[in-house]
């Protein structure tokens, strides 16, 4: 039997986001903005609410931060770039290492979308220093420094990132490549265990196992030809890790195996072939 209907208090109805003129404080349209950005609101802006703040105090931190973060989820890093720049007359008014390097941050995944990757390097070291952003930081730090040839310090980072942050499989996979790259067998069986063991369908990994051995019959990259996206998504990280050929492999094992053309694969391999000095 049904338990007998009891009282119960109705919550209150829900209340439309006020438009941005209604509200009184940058706080109050700050928190509106943020919400509306991270539940990605069908018909709001959140930057709207972000212009109207930053019309009654240009140099709002809080308020340039989250417009930057919005231009970079826009594929925009020269905004982002622009309002990182704003953010930072506050953040650093009084203190060079400022409390939140969430701005820094996003400066330097900026600067590596521009391919300006010592101003990055610079960018993501500053952001680095607080423990909030430290694992990603140093992750994309190791990422610059595999492009640069240079395995000792990709590792070197590679372990910072996962001392902030021990499930960190971008560092993982960066020790298997470093490791890979210096003929460290050893070093590379070892990342690639752990990486198994985190998540043995990711798609970095896979893409790791299958580009040291040469063979591309592993159950799991087969799942992953319905899923073009997947091998973009990993081969674009050997591209930051300036390994053009290894990406340009996955790219064409996965052309000429899947079901259906899919046209940004084969604009990301004609950029590889360029890249890697071969003709598309």
């Amino acid at each position: 039997q049904p338990d007998p209907p009891t009282e119960c208090e109705i919550p209150a109805p829900f209340e439309p986001t006020p438009e941005p003129q209604q509200l009184k404080t940058n706080e109050e349209l700050y928190f509106h903005a943020l919400h509306l950005f991270q539940y990605r609101h069908p018909y709001l802006d959140p930057a709207d609410y972000l212009r109207e703040a930053l019309k009654r105090d240009p140099l709002d931190a809080r308020c340039n931060q989250l417009m930057a973060l919005i231009s970079l989820s826009a594929l925009d890093p020269e905004s982002a770039l622009r309002y990182c720049a704003e953010a930072d007359k506050r953040l650093r008014l009084r203190n060079p290492n400022p409390y939140d390097t969430e701005c820094d941050y996003i400066a330097g995944v900026a600067h590596m979308w521009r391919g300006e990757y010592d101003a990055a390097y610079e960018s993501l070291a500053a952001a680095a220093w607080r423990h909030a952003e430290r694992s990603q930081s140093c992750a994309l730090m190791a990422l610059i420094a595999l492009r640069q040839n240079d395995t000792a310090r990709a590792v070197e980072h590679a372990h910072e990132a996962l001392l902030a942050g021990g499930g960190n499989q971008l560092a993982h996979w960066e020790l298997a490549l470093a490791a890979r790259i210096s003929g460290d067998d050893a070093a590379h069986a070892r990342a690639l265990s752990t990486l198994a063991e985190l998540d043995d369908m990711d798609m970095l990994y896979l893409a790791e196992l299958a580009l040291s051995k040469s063979d591309f019959t592993a159950p799991g990259l087969q799942v992953c030809l319905s899923k073009p996206e997947y091998a973009l998504d990993a081969a674009l990280r050997y591209m930051q890790a300036g390994q053009y050929r290894d990406a340009i492999a996955l790219l064409e094992w996965q052309r000429a195996n899947a079901a259906a053309p899919f046209a940004p694969l084969a604009y990301a391999l004609g950029w590889a072939y360029g890249r890697a000095g071969n003709a598309a």
